[in-house]
């Protein structure tokens, strides 16, 4: 590749990468509760002819994180390994920033629920048979989120921790079952189990919830 070539395909990924930044930094999550109170959703339930008489105005209030997974299922559909891992990378980035703000989330559970959703979206793509690099992103992806557990271990946010485990857990056990490795989450459980049984009764909550997670990743 010629020095020109590989100033254009940088620029071109600097550029996906603030149009990813800029997006996540769009509107903030919808609070309370992380649901979209304004906006009729069948998916939820049945609803009454007078819900559905603003149909022509009734719009759902996108966040920022809405329009930054947009980008990220493109680049999935795309086969851009390359933008798919910076967009994991900068999503986890973006939700441990909001959870560390000085005016943090009032549910820790439910914020950390909205972030991992579309995640787990982009772990179940990469599964499919013709997404070319399954094991790749699998390497990053539980890099990226073990990191994240870590960092909210280091920060003492243990309602966090409670619902980031289980979930690396249960997509390890479904990567498993696809032949990936998943020898390195094992390690990360245990070397939570260690670390956090010492503290106090929060964090020995954790290290029970890490024992059992690996002992049930192990079977």
């Amino acid at each position: 590749m010629t020095d020109q070539l590989t100033r254009e395909k940088n620029s071109d990924l600097y550029g996906w990468l603030r149009r990813f930044k800029t997006a996540l930094a769009g509107p903030p999550v919808p609070t309370p509760a992380y649901e979209l109170p304004a906006y009729v959703d069948l998916s939820r339930g049945p609803v009454t002819p007078a819900e559905l008489a603003a149909w022509e105005t009734d719009y759902p209030p996108f966040d920022g994180l809405t329009a930054a997974f947009e980008l990220l299922l493109a680049a999935l559909a795309a086969h851009q390994l390359t933008r798919v891992c910076l967009g994991i990378n900068e999503l986890l980035k973006h939700y441990l920033s909001t959870l560390f703000q000085a005016g943090p989330p009032a549910d820790p559970e439910k914020h950390t629920h909205y972030y991992l959703h579309p995640l787990r979206q982009v772990f179940e793509y990469g599964r499919s048979p013709g997404f070319p690099f399954p094991d790749s992103l699998w390497a990053h992806l539980s890099a990226c989120l073990t990191a994240t557990g870590l960092t909210l271990v280091q920060e003492n946010q243990w309602p966090a921790l409670k619902v980031l485990l289980p979930e690396i857990a249960d997509l390890g056990r479904q990567a498993a079952r696809d032949g990936l490795p998943t020898a390195h989450l094992q390690h990360f459980f245990r070397r939570l189990e260690d670390s956090c049984q010492s503290q106090g009764k929060e964090a020995k909550s954790v290290s029970r919830l890490a024992r059992n997670l690996r002992f049930n990743l192990e079977v």
